[in-house]
């Protein structure tokens, strides 16, 4: 065992939760992400088991471990809170809201959305403040509020190409034309 070996493993889970993602290995990351937040000397409050225990909650999220994201979710936000991390406070505010959605609690779901769009603006975070305006604009268009939601995803696309996101505009603009089809107004949703 290596000196700082926890902290070490809460900055590796951190770090690599995308590519545990995007490699389709989200279980190897979920039992790797658990193992370093359970090491002995893993438990204080720091940035890094922050960004462990959001790493841990959006990993879960995308692999089923329902039980453990919304723990280490809850976990988390008082801990960024503590640690002046905003942008991670509105990263786990929207997965926690998709999980109480899903759960049928739509007010508290609103509630997380609403305050994770407010802190992802305040961080300057253009990937937390995309997820949180999306979120928001799914929540409104579910419910038929298009009034609501087309404005939540006009604001990510100007967002996405300010920054070159290719994936999110296409995101984004799948969004708007399925608000145009839902208002009627086919064409506009074309090319």
């Amino acid at each position: 065992r290596a000196d700082a070996g926890a902290e070490l493993g809460l900055r590796l889970a951190g770090a690599i939760q995308l590519y545990w993602l995007s490699r389709d290995l989200g279980e190897l990351g979920h039992r790797i992400t658990m193992e370093a937040l359970a090491r002995p000397g893993a438990q204080a409050a720091t940035s890094s088991r922050c960004r462990a225990l959001f790493a841990a909650g959006q990993i879960g999220y995308f692999t089923g471990h329902y039980r453990d994201r919304q723990r280490h979710l809850e976990e988390n936000i008082p801990l960024a809170r503590t640690c002046g991390d905003r942008a991670s406070v509105a990263g786990s505010l929207v997965l926690l809201g998709h999980v109480r959605f899903a759960q049928g609690a739509r007010d508290d779901a609103l509630r997380h959305f609403e305050e994770a769009l407010e802190l992802a603006r305040e961080a300057g975070d253009g990937a937390k403040l995309h997820a949180a305006l999306n979120a928001l604009a799914e929540l409104y268009r579910g419910e038929g509020a298009l009034d609501a939601a087309a404005p939540l995803y006009e604001e990510s696309l100007a967002l996405q190409r300010g920054r070159g996101e290719r994936a999110n505009i296409v995101i984004s603009l799948y969004n708007l034309a399925a608000v145009a089809i839902a208002r009627g107004a086919a064409e506009r949703a074309l090319p």
